[in-house]
């Protein structure tokens, strides 16, 4: 119940929201997105139930759960949960795109270890030769995370991105 309620906080306060994990958490995590991040986010959205959650101490979960019934209710604070996770799993996505594209770009122009450009220079990138399997797949599972949450631009951009680099 802690755990879900600092997430609300965090929310409502406008804090960066992070989950730390190991470098192994973090790869079998992205492996996964990338393997099938609509069903990543399906079983989130299942899994958001800040009712069912549970406390340590009993007169803890009692406390939280009635500042939730005496603010926003328990359909609120899930949205609100939901969102922030997304918007986690969706950084995530981008930030791993982001180090692919730095390795690429450093190994294809010789500056190892050098900043490459932004994130967005991906998309106008029009040397589409350095792309591997790993950042096209990488690049399709944040065209579908955007796709399910309705982000249209960025799901066009990153969909197209791939049909260019893929025929």
């Amino acid at each position: 119940a802690w755990c879900l309620f600092e997430l609300y906080c965090a929310a409502e306060t406008g804090c960066k929201f992070e989950i730390a994990m190991s470098s192994d958490e973090e790869k079998n995590f992205l492996a996964s997105v990338i393997d099938d991040a609509e069903e990543i986010v399906h079983k989130m959205m299942g899994d958001v139930k800040v009712e069912r959650s549970e406390s340590f101490k009993p007169e803890d979960r009692a406390m939280i759960f009635k500042v939730v019934e005496d603010t926003v209710g328990f359909p609120t604070i899930n949205a609100m949960v939901f969102d922030e996770l997304r918007g986690w799993v969706v950084g995530t996505m981008e930030k791993h795109v982001y180090h692919l594209y730095q390795r690429a770009w450093n190994t294809r122009n010789g500056h190892e270890g050098e900043p490459c450009r932004a994130l967005r220079d991906v998309i106008d990138d029009p040397d589409a030769s350095w792309v591997d399997e790993d950042m096209y797949d990488s690049l399709l599972a944040l065209a579908t995370l955007y796709r399910l949450h309705s982000e249209w631009a960025a799901c066009e951009k990153y969909y197209r991105l791939c049909y260019e680099w893929y025929k």
